[in-house]
């Protein structure tokens, strides 16, 4: 059963105190040495630093070797915003994406004080097309730079045939 936005969130803060189970895990497993690592942690904030996954955070949670006992007083607020673990979809993000062209607004060449500090938010999609976009560039100018040493070698053996 998918988790709710509820406990999505309360996964994603890393002050939420826990508990964990035995290991019921695989022995000899990765996720088995994993889980040996990271199951005397506290908060999922300690999980994640002993090196617990985002997969390993949810698949421990829904197979119940994960309990959440307690959320810090005034950390779940509703008003705070908190990053996703790394590898997590940034769900706003993806909305936002699917927006008309004609509700984004482009960014205006600014000063350079303004330029420093512009944050720009990009969804999976984005960084794909910007990844595909630079190996464009970096292959074409390979090509260009060749042509022009090309260009320069004849020009150059042509001038010595001429002295």
């Amino acid at each position: 059963m998918p988790l709710s936005q509820e406990q999505l969130l309360l996964l994603k803060t890393p002050e939420t105190k826990i508990e964990y189970q035995n290991n019921a895990k695989k022995p000899g497993s990765k996720a088995w040495e994993r889980y040996e690592k990271y199951k005397g942690a506290k908060t999922v904030g300690e999980t994640q630093a002993l090196g617990a996954k985002w997969e390993d955070l949810t698949g421990d949670f829904e197979n119940k070797y994960l309990k959440i006992t307690e959320l810090k007083e005034n950390e779940h607020s509703s008003s705070a915003k908190r990053a996703a673990p790394i590898g997590t979809p940034d769900r706003e993000a993806m909305a936002r994406s699917k927006q008309p062209s004609t509700e984004v607004q482009p960014l205006g060449m600014g000063s350079e004080m303004e330029m420093e500090t512009a944050k720009v938010e990009t969804n999976h999609a984005t960084i794909q097309a910007l990844r595909m976009m630079r190996e464009e560039i970096a292959n074409g100018m390979g090509e260009m730079e060749h042509r022009l040493v090309t260009k320069i070698n004849e020009t150059t053996r042509d001038l010595k045939n001429e002295w």
